[in-house]
C-alpha cells in the first residue's frame, strides 16, 4: 500500500535554512509542511494557541489518536502541551513542550517504540529529554535528545536504524552522540554534529548516504564537514555549507549532474543559499537576499529566478516578507499568483493545503495552479513559538 500523506501544521519542515529573524521563524522549526493527498482520504493535525493537538479526517489504524478507528469530520483534541507533530506510515510522533515523545497509530513494525507490535489508538509516552523528533520515513522514528544523542526505533529493513544490522528495534536505541540536528529520508538518516560534521547511514541504492557507493550503510559514517544545515527527502540528501553552498546527492532530478540521475557523493549546485526545499519534483532555493530560485529540470537544467522578497517556500506555495501567500503554477513555469494576506503558516501539496493566519484562524484550501477555494476550519491557532 502506498504511504498515505498527512497534513500537519507546526512541526519541523524538510527544509535547509540559515536565515535569521522572521525568516528563521518560518523556516526553522516553527512548523512543518507536509503534503495533503486529498481532503476526504487524508488525516489532519493542528496545534492551537494553548499547545493542544487536534486531529480529524481519516483514522485508519487509529492514527488520529482519539481512541477509535472511526473517521471524523470535525477536529477533536487528542494531546496537550504539544510543540510539534510528525507523520509516519500510519503512525504519529508528537514532541511536547517538556521534551517528551508520544507515539500512536500502527505498530506492525514496532514503530511506536513501546516494546510491542500492538496498535496504539491513543498517544503513548515513549521517550523523554528530546529536542527534535521525526517519523517521516518508512515505519521508523528518529529522536534527537537535548544532550545530543540520536535514538531510533521501528523497522530496519535497509539498515536505517544505524544499529549495525538489519534487525528492527521495538524500543528506542541510541546510535550516535554529539548531534545538533537530524533529518530523515524514506530509509536513510542524516545527522549534523555540533562541530559541523555531516554523518549518514541507511538505505543507499541511489547513493543518498554520500559515500561513493550504493551499498547500504548499517552504522553512522562521516560524509563531510563545515555544514550548517541538512535535509533528507525520499532518496535524496541536501546540505548547506557554512559558506552558503548548496550540496545535493542521491536520487536527483538534475540530469546534467549524472546521466543516471544518481549522485554518489555530495555535489555543489548553488551558492549564497539560505534555505532550500525539494519534494521529489521541484527544487526551490532562497538566496541570502530573498530571491527565490528554481531549476528547469524538465529541459536544460538552468536555474532561474521566480520572485523577490521570499522568506519561505515549499512545493507550490511561498510566503513573502509581507506575509503574503502565493501559489506557483506548475503548468506555467512556476509563475506566482497571490492567494491571501496575513499568512503565518502553510501546509500544502499541489492541490490542497492548510493555512494559519496571523489572526489565529485555520483555513483549508482546495484547487490547484492559481485557483483555490478557502474554507474556515477553526480559530485560536498557534502562530508563534
Amino acid at each position: 500500500m502506498a504511504k498515505r500523506r498527512i497534513a500537519i501544521i507546526m512541526a519541523f519542515i524538510l527544509l535547509l535554512t540559515s536565515v535569521t529573524g522572521n525568516a528563521q521563524a518560518y523556516a526553522m522549526g516553527a512548523y512543518q509542511n507536509q503534503s495533503i493527498l486529498s481532503t476526504d482520504a487524508g488525516s489532519y493535525y493542528a496545534i492551537k494557541s494553548d499547545n493542544s493537538l487536534w486531529s480529524w479526517g481519516y483514522n485508519g489504524r487509529g492514527i488520529l489518536g482519539d481512541g477509535t478507528t472511526k473517521d471524523r469530520t470535525k477536529p477533536k483534541k487528542v494531546l496537550d502541551n504539544v510543540l510539534n507533530v510528525q507523520e509516519g506510515s500510519y503512525h504519529m510522533a508528537a514532541l511536547t513542550t517538556n521534551g517528551e515523545v508520544w507515539c500512536w497509530g500502527s505498530n506492525v513494525y514496532a514503530t511506536i517504540g513501546d516494546g510491542t507490535v500492538a496498535d496504539r489508538l491513543k498517544p503513548k509516552k515513549i521517550l523523554t529529554g528530546v529536542k527534535q523528533v521525526t517519523s517521516a520515513g518508512n515505519n521508523y522514528t528518529v529522536a534527537l535528545k537535548k544532550n545530543g544523542e540520536v535514538w531510533l526505533w521501528g523497522s530496519n529493513s535497509r539498515g536505517q536504524l544505524g544499529n549495525g544490522s538489519y534487525n528492527s528495534e521495538s524500543r528506542p536505541k541510541m546510535v550516535l552522540k554529539g548531534v545538533s540536528k537530524i533529518s530523515q529520508g524514506s530509509n536513510h538518516v542524516l545527522a549534523l554534529k555540533k562541530n559541523g560534521e555531516l554523518w549518514a547511514w541507511g538505505y543507499n541504492f541511489s547513493g543518498q548516504v554520500g559515500n561513493n557507493s550504493k551499498k547500504d550503510v548499517l552504522k553512522p559514517i562521516k560524509i563531510m564537514g563545515k555544514i550548517k544545515e541538512i535535509a533528507a527527502e525520499h532518496n535524496t540528501s541536501l546540505a548547506i555549507s557554512k559558506t552558503g553552498t548548496l550540496y545535493l546527492w542521491g536520487s536527483s532530478p538534475i540530469r546534467s549532474f549524472s546521466e543516471e540521475g544518481d549522485i554518489l557523493t555530495p555535489k555543489k549546485y548553488l551558492y549564497k543559499i539560505s534555505s532550500v526545499t525539494y519534494d521529489g519534483y521541484n527544487i526551490l532555493a532562497i538566496k541570502n537576499n530573498g530571491e527565490l530560485w528554481s531549476i528547469d529540470t524538465y529541459h536544460d537544467n538552468t536555474p532561474y529566478k521566480i520572485m523577490d522578497d521570499v522568506i519561505y517556500a515549499y512545493r507550490n506555495m511561498l510566503i513573502t516578507s509581507e506575509h503574503e501567500l502565493y501559489s506557483l503554477d506548475e503548468n506555467n513555469g512556476l509563475k506566482p499568483s497571490k492567494v491571501m494576506d496575513n499568512v503565518a503558516y502553510i501546509s500544502s501539496n499541489w492541490y490542497h493545503g492548510l493555512i494559519v493566519t496571523y489572526y489565529g484562524t485555520l483555513w483549508s484550501i482546495d484547487g490547484g495552479g492559481v485557483k483555490y477555494t478557502k474554507t474556515k476550519i477553526m480559530s485560536k491557532m498557534r502562530v508563534s513559538e
